[in-house]
């Protein structure tokens, strides 16, 4: 591993070399050979893979490895790296009040907000009668403990059958606490339809939680997950969630934060320093101002981060790595890697590296408004590198867009958006590609740099483009398309930027680039 690292940056200096006059001139980048341009970032974006390939270490995260690969060019500064935490915090252990109870009462719970679909799964998958799970409803309950209970409770008397497998459902009681410190792994038993529900509150610090076992024999797409719904709190940090999530909502879908407007409290949730592998989501709805900050999300088998409901919500310094290419003919359900929705605002997703997977990279959309995506570096996704839909008030700049399978960027009804500073290379569609806004609607595109994208510029109804600044001087062979395909000339006449273009699909405006200014 030290060695790969060493690798990345010898050819980061080869690239920094390369790419040392548009840190001098960002805004036109006309001056830099395009050719090695294109040639530093292709090298950078391998040296990158090469080393999350190797696994999800979590001394490697995303702010170092954007810098030290040259990316930063682009990109500019990212936030710092996570602090290391080692220690729970001070809570002393209190006495442990365990009871049994029917866990579809809790189910139907998490229902009246975010539906019943999948309940039936997880009812058909317990190995015990009658849906018993453990209840905690109060004090403080460890690894350690937490088989003590299930086996006084007479849901489970085998200790944890020497590797702290949990065989019954977990749940944690409104005023209960579940503590995981370093080192502590738990298990959960995948053909007995183990999972944990959290109403209280759960630290889990340098710890595991991980789904284990065959296929349920009962519900064959049954996997463990964690739920935290009501008004639960979580504090989860550097620590390591493997293998959990099933179903087509985020709540079953592997780590998952539904709260109950009702019941929400002024607790913490911490969501950071974290590896997420192999999960079907981690899920937030209604969790205003939460920050997700240099976890690692690797391989996840629906869309990897889903936030919903939520203000303020602040995506910082992760790493998405996959799934794989070769992966995606058995993951039918892998979708983006960050997706914002359902009327979701002010949120930023900033020095996040996305690098492989299913479809867009960042897909915001629903209704979710006042939105930044900046300083990211999005590679080689299935589909888009950014998509919106139906936002408003919008901000995607200073990211770093390389080869994706569809557009670079993509909005459709979508209004007050600003594209700014991108680097858009090798996308297969069109870098910009703006789609269904109102007639008079103007998105600024401004101090971009476009190489051989499939397109430059494209759209279906896409009412105004504000070009400012742009150098389009690789963007060969098609610089525009749909609406747009009448004016290459326009373009091809200011491929350096030199020259303002206010253009619609009925052609040059003779305008003032009009304002585009983002707020609500």
């Amino acid at each position: 591993m030290p060695e790969l690292i060493f690798t990345s940056i010898r050819r980061a200096i080869w690239l920094c070399l390369s790419v040392a006059l548009i840190a001098s001139a960002p805004t036109a980048r006309s001056d830099t050979d395009p050719d090695a341009l294109d040639d530093g970032v292709r090298v950078a974006i391998k040296a990158l893979d090469e080393i999350l390939r190797a696994g999800p270490r979590p001394e490697i995260q995303a702010a170092t490895l954007i810098q030290n690969s040259g990316l930063g060019v682009f990109t500019g500064d990212v936030m710092p790296t996570a602090e290391v935490f080692s220690s729970v915090r001070g809570l002393g252990l209190d006495r442990v009040s365990a009871r049994t109870t029917d866990f579809r009462l809790t189910l139907g719970q998490i229902a009246q907000l975010y539906g019943a679909q999948d309940n039936t799964v997880v009812v058909e998958a317990q190995s015990l009668p009658g849906a018993q799970a453990l209840v905690i409803d109060s004090g403080t309950v460890t690894v350690e403990s937490l088989f003590e209970a299930a086996r006084v409770a007479g849901v489970q008397d085998d200790g944890g059958a020497g590797y702290n497998l949990l065989r019954a459902p977990l749940i944690i009681g409104a005023d209960a606490t579940l503590v995981l410190s370093p080192g502590d792994v738990l298990r959960l038993s995948r053909p007995d339809g183990a999972f944990i529900a959290n109403f209280g509150r759960i630290e889990v610090i340098g710890a595991t939680i991980e789904g284990v076992g065959p296929t349920n024999p009962n519900a064959t797409e049954f996997l463990p997950f964690v739920v935290n719904a009501g008004g639960a709190s979580v504090v989860a940090r550097n620590s390591h969630f493997r293998a959990l999530g099933f179903g087509s909502e985020a709540k079953f879908g592997g780590f998952s934060i539904v709260r109950n407007p009702v019941l929400v409290r002024r607790d913490e949730i911490v969501i950071e320093g974290n590896v997420f592998e192999n999960l079907n989501s981690v899920a937030m709805s209604l969790t205003d101002n939460v920050v997700i900050k240099n976890n690692r999300f690797r391989n996840s088998r629906a869309a990897a981060l889903i936030i919903s409901r939520t203000n303020n919500a602040k995506v910082i310094g992760n790493i998405f790595f996959g799934p794989l290419p070769e992966t995606y003919g058995r993951l039918p359900s892998a979708s983006n890697a960050v997706r914002i929705n359902f009327a979701s605002r002010n949120a930023l997703v900033s020095g996040n590296l996305i690098i492989h997977g299913f479809r867009a990279g960042v897909a915001i959309r629903t209704r979710s408004h006042s939105v930044r995506v900046e300083n990211n570096v999005i590679y080689n996704r299935g589909g888009a590198g950014v998509t919106l839909r139906d936002v408003n008030c919008a901000i995607i700049q200073n990211n770093v867009v390389v080869e994706n399978h569809q557009k670079g960027v993509e909005i459709r009804s979508g209004n007050r958006a600003v594209i700014k500073g991108n680097l858009l290379l090798g996308n297969r569609s069109p870098a910009v590609y703006l789609a269904d806004q109102l007639d008079d609607e103007t998105t600024l595109i401004q101090e971009n740099t476009f190489v051989r994208n499939g397109a430059g510029l494209g759209g279906a109804t896409g009412a105004v483009y504000a070009l400012v600044g742009n150098n389009f001087a690789k963007q060969f062979p098609r610089f525009v398309q749909g609406d747009l395909a009448h004016l290459s000339n326009q373009v091809i006449e200011a491929l350096g930027g030199e020259s303002p273009l206010v253009l619609t699909a009925g052609g040059l405006m003779n305008v003032p680039v009009p304002n585009v200014s983002c707020t609500e």
